[in-house]
């Protein structure tokens, strides 16, 4: 027989359970990017719609308009007078919202004229019908 002392330090044996089954819920995926839509005009759109929960007011007509008149929907349009994508934003613009991505991609620039937008109202664009 073993003292006392040892018994005590003698593991005790665990049943083995089996492992609780869990209800594995997969959450349905998430809505497209805009930078996962497969056109310049899809990509810009879904930006201005993004960004429409924050109040800025447009049109899915004012932002065709402006672009078109713009730069012919081309994200690496510029101006030798320092206008730069599909907004033509202006140099000072560019430079203050860098953060924002390259110039010449759709949805940085989008992002950029919702700001611009915000800032100086639709008359920041000759091309605005309004």
């Amino acid at each position: 027989m073993q003292p006392r002392c040892l018994r005590d330090l003698t593991p005790r044996r665990v049943r083995e359970r089996e492992p609780v089954k869990e209800r594995l819920v997969v959450p349905p995926p998430p809505p497209p990017t805009c930078w996962e839509r497969d056109g310049v005009r899809e990509q810009v759109e879904c930006v201005f719609v993004e960004e429409s929960a924050y109040g800025y007011l447009w049109t899915s007509g004012w932002v065709n308009t402006v672009v078109t008149c713009e730069s012919g929907w081309d994200p690496g349009a510029y101006n030798p007078a320092g206008y730069y994508g599909l907004f033509q934003l202006s140099a000072a613009w560019i430079w203050k919202l860098q953060a924002y991505g390259y110039w010449g991609s759709p949805v940085p620039n989008a992002r950029m004229a919702v700001y611009v937008l915000g800032a100086q109202g639709r008359s920041a664009w000759s091309c605005s019908p309004w």
